[in-house]
């Protein structure tokens, strides 16, 4: 429902918090570090999958424990469920992907593919398809009611990280730790886009709209994980604590090819006012190596966002929130 947020540690703990309010609601306990988490489509329960190879659903609104499953003989890297939640995947560090009937646990099937760990799945819209990344720098794409592989997308020269259906289900989307992020067309076999990414990993390529949308909306090189990062990387050396009536400020900004924000315009009051006391911090065109220099104290933190509209929106970021 989006007012919720869970978060995973090294320690077993799993902390519930309210987005709105930053505070905590439930303390879950795993038997094990949490390596991945996910909410079921209602939001009505959460999966958690440990390093000890353990998948285990809580209810939220209770914290209760529903039950547990000896799922892996490893680390489940990661957990999604279909669009309908009825149907739970989780890929582990064992290389297997299985499929669970979510209100009982009662496993499916397994899917046998990867020569190595599996650290991504992804349920298409339809239920229909599944995808999965894995360190074996493969992506597959199953097929979920016959749990037969058809298709294997060859390109990434590292292990992927992230994937993830555009709405319509036609396109897949992967970010890999060779630093691109590739979007293919599930119905064949070649790579049809490549947006590369200079900063870091991509660890998330959830798609809000079409890629080829977000392609063209940004002239298709902006690289908008690059963006995010360079805003972080400007700030982090002074972070300082915002009063919390800047939590609703939104701002609409423009980026050029390069990824750099060009304007902003601030779309309500609370925007314009804090406009006038924190302007945005000028990113470095990474393609002609320039970067403006600004005082410290003139930055704040921004949370940046891709609309289904394909509009970034950017407004003041809490770290609880990340």
């Amino acid at each position: 429902n989006g007012k919720t947020l869970a978060i995973g540690s090294y320690s077993g703990v799993i902390k519930l918090l309210s987005l709105k309010t930053g505070t905590q609601i439930k303390r879950l306990q795993h038997s094990s570090s949490v390596i991945s988490l996910a909410f079921s489509p209602d939001g009505q329960t959460l999966a958690s999958g440990g390093k000890n190879g353990k998948l285990k659903m809580w209810e939220v609104k209770t914290g209760r424990e529903k039950y547990t499953l000896a799922a892996h003989s490893r680390s489940i890297w990661a957990i999604a469920y279909s669009l309908k939640g009825k149907t739970l995947a989780s890929g582990s560090q064992d290389g297997t992907i299985k499929l669970w009937q979510a209100e009982t646990g009662e496993e499916i099937g397994i899917l046998n593919g990867h020569s190595k760990a599996v650290l991504s799945v992804a349920f298409s819209p339809d239920g229909q398809n599944l995808a999965s990344g894995s360190y074996d720098k493969k992506i597959h794409l199953w097929q979920v009611e016959t749990q037969e592989l058809i298709k294997t997308y060859q390109s990434h020269t590292k292990p992927v990280w992230s994937v993830g259906f555009s709405p319509d289900g036609q396109t897949l989307a992967s970010g890999s730790a060779d630093e691109t992020i590739k979007v293919w067309p599930v119905s064949v076999s070649k790579s049809s886009h490549q947006s590369n990414v200079k900063d870091d990993e991509c660890h998330s390529s959830e798609c809000e709209t079409k890629p080829e949308m977000i392609l063209k909306e940004v002239q298709e090189i902006v690289k908008l994980e690059e963006l995010n990062q360079k805003l972080y990387q400007q700030i982090n050396q002074s972070w300082r604590e915002i009063p919390r009536w800047y939590e609703d400020l939104e701002y609409r900004v423009r980026v050029d090819n390069y990824g750099a924000i060009v304007s902003y315009e601030a779309i309500n009051q609370s925007g314009k006012d804090y406009v006038s006391e924190t302007p945005l911090p000028s990113l470095v065109n990474s393609a002609k190596n320039k970067a403006v220099s600004q005082k410290k104290n003139e930055f704040g933190l921004f949370r940046v966002i891709l609309t289904p509209t394909g509009v970034l929106e950017v407004s003041p970021w809490w770290g609880w929130e990340f």
